[in-house]
Order: C-alpha cells, then structure tokens, then sequence
C-alpha cells in the first residue's frame, strides 16, 4: 500500500548570493545533495559553503536535511542541525545562502512533526508545530 504522501515533492530555491534563483525539485526517494561542488544537484557558488554539504533524502513521507559532515555546518531557521525534518516554509542556511523549502503535498497538521536531531553535544528545542 502506498502512503498518502508517495506523490510528494519539495522545491528548494536559493534566495540570496551568487545562486539566487538556483532551484532543486525533489522528487524521488534518492539523496539530492546541496553543496559547492560540480557533483551537487543545487551547487551553490559560495566559498563557506562544503563541496558536498547537506542532502536532502525523501523517505516516503517526509523530506529530512542530513548535513554531510560539512565544515561550516547545516542550519535550518538558524539552528545548528544534523538530521532534521523539513517543513514547508523552513530556511535552510549553508554559508551564506539561505535556501527556502516549499513542499508540496505536506503531512497534515494532525500528523506528529519528528523531533529533530540535534548536532552530538548540542541541545536543540524543536520548532512549533
């Protein structure tokens, strides 16, 4: 049985810096990775920025931003993360560039929003529902 969110997708667009404008749909259960580097699906020309620096992985319902191990770190609305579930409307930043989540087809408010997973020795408190 498929869920109610096979048909997903996410959009990302770069909203400042040399890549604004750039944009990544998301639309397969694979990793999409964001990063400096030729190889990345959303390269983003932007010095602090990790030639591959955070993916973003669709597991069938939810879309997750992993960061990838990167020098500078991964933050979504400001906050430092490793693994964290994206929502629509969420603000990624590597760098210097902000990278702004649409998604379509979101869980409903009555599905319950995985607690993020904060950086190892780091607290995080997670973001209203």
């Amino acid at each position: 049985m498929e869920t109610a969110h096979s048909d997903a997708k996410a959009v990302l667009t770069a909203l400042d810096g040399r890549s604004r404008g750039a944009t990544l749909e998301i639309l397969e259960r694979r990793p999409y990775t964001i990063g400096r580097g030729h190889d990345a699906d959303l390269q983003l020309r932007d010095l602090p920025v990790s030639r591959l620096h955070c993916k973003v992985e669709y597991d069938g319902s939810y879309f997750w931003l992993v960061d990838s191990d990167s020098n500078n770190g991964t933050y979504v609305n400001e906050e430092k993360v490793q693994r964290y579930m994206l929502y629509d409307g969420d603000t990624i930043r590597v760098g210097k560039t902000h990278v702004v989540v649409k998604i379509l087809h979101p869980p409903t408010a009555s599905e319950p929003r995985p607690a993020p997973v904060p950086p190892e020795n780091e607290a995080q408190t997670p973001p209203p529902q």
